[in-house]
């Protein structure tokens, strides 16, 4: 699900750090995630890709980079950088609260 250590980054639905997806250092400000984010999705979006056999892998590519910044992003990057969060895809409110501990 992408829990770690204390002190290790977070593992992700593929392994991959969303530093490393991103290809951005953990120290960047989040201008500089949301501008890579940003190019790397223009990139690999599906819709700029030609060929249906290209297009599958733009597609999981583009997904990747979306989750990534997901985690990044200004709302969750503390919780990721502490090792609680992981690139999780359609999260739910019950999934915050059951993490946060507000079961209410």
């Amino acid at each position: 699900i992408g829990l770690s250590m204390p002190g290790q980054a977070p593992s992700t639905t593929s392994g991959k750090d969303a530093y490393v997806i991103l290809g951005v250092a953990r120290t960047s400000s989040d201008e500089d995630i949301r501008q890579a984010y940003r190019a790397l999705a223009l990139k690999h979006h599906p819709d700029k890709v030609r060929g249906e056999e290209h297009r599958d892998l733009a597609t999981e590519r583009f997904k990747e980079i979306q989750a990534a910044y997901e985690a990044v992003s200004p709302g969750n990057r503390k919780r990721y950088d502490m090792g609680v969060g992981g690139i999780i895809t359609n999260r739910t409110d019950l999934m915050d609260a059951c993490e946060s501990g507000d079961f209410v």
